[in-house]
């Protein structure tokens, strides 16, 4: 469902808000922010809940899957405790599983960033936070395979 961002609760002190963002439609929400769609540029912004930050978050909607794809695929199918410690050496435990994780959710980072930046551009962007978060461990549902190990 798309929803304009007047309606959610606008972009009312933001700076930097491009020119017509209020009329753009919200596809999504991500942590704290909507999702909205420039259809002019293809660009999709992330707005703050609270109305004062706005970011391009992708170059465009084909990165917004991408990067959603991949991180929900890694909470998917990644597994603690599986005794390799990444090097092909069995027995390297909870640090070696952490290590594991967190080169992966950087080889997301960097593969995403060879071809859009914006999603990873600095910490502060949500799916900087939702990799860090995933990196620690957190996201995992129950029905993961990594969850019923953590």
């Amino acid at each position: 469902m798309l929803f304009d961002l007047e309606c959610v609760g606008g972009v009312g002190g933001a700076e930097d808000v491009p020119e017509g963002a209020g009329e753009w439609p919200v596809i999504g929400w991500l942590l704290n922010a909507h999702l909205a769609l420039d259809p002019g540029t293809g660009t999709v912004y992330a707005f703050d809940a609270d109305g004062e930050t706005v970011r391009a978050l992708h170059a465009d909607v084909s990165s917004l899957v991408h990067v959603a794809l991949r991180l929900q695929r890694l909470l998917g199918e990644f597994t603690f405790g599986d005794g390799d410690d990444g090097g092909g050496v069995r027995g390297g435990g909870e640090e070696a599983d952490f290590e594991r994780l967190d080169a992966e959710v950087e080889r997301i980072r960097q593969e995403t960033s060879s071809v859009d930046p914006l999603p990873f551009q600095d910490d502060e962007t949500v799916w900087s936070v939702v990799a860090d978060e995933i990196a620690m461990g957190q996201r995992f549902t129950g029905d993961s395979p990594a969850q019923a190990l953590l």
